[in-house]
């Protein structure tokens, strides 16, 4: 069964691997360390502070954050093997990643 702590582990593998399909690794740590310098926010603490995460990524690529976020949805989709059109992005991040979330906790509950 998955639980919200399975969920945020593979939030995070998500984004680490939109991360490396779009940037180098060096590219990478530097986001990761401008997270942490500017908001206080390390890697660990992303999925229980996904606003200040989004809002990290809109100061720090200004239009170009869409096309993260949107990586970021479909490896964390593909990770739980739902169809990215499901999830109907509207251009708001975090209710996107919450309602996925919601989704796969219910499904998981559902089977059980």
């Amino acid at each position: 069964m998955k639980s919200e702590k399975e969920f945020n582990a593979q939030l995070l593998c998500a984004i680490d691997e939109a991360l490396r399909q779009i940037f180098t690794d060096a590219a990478m740590k530097a986001i990761y360390d401008y997270l942490d310098k500017r908001y206080s926010l390390k890697r660990e603490d992303i999925p229980e502070r996904l606003d200040v995460f989004a809002q990290g990524l809109e100061n720090f690529f200004r239009s170009g954050a869409l096309v993260v976020e949107l990586v970021i949805l479909k490896n964390l989709c593909s990770s739980f093997r739902v169809e990215v059109g499901q999830v109907q992005y509207n251009q708001d991040f975090v209710n996107c990643v919450e309602r996925l979330k919601s989704h796969i906790l219910q499904a998981e509950a559902v089977s059980v």
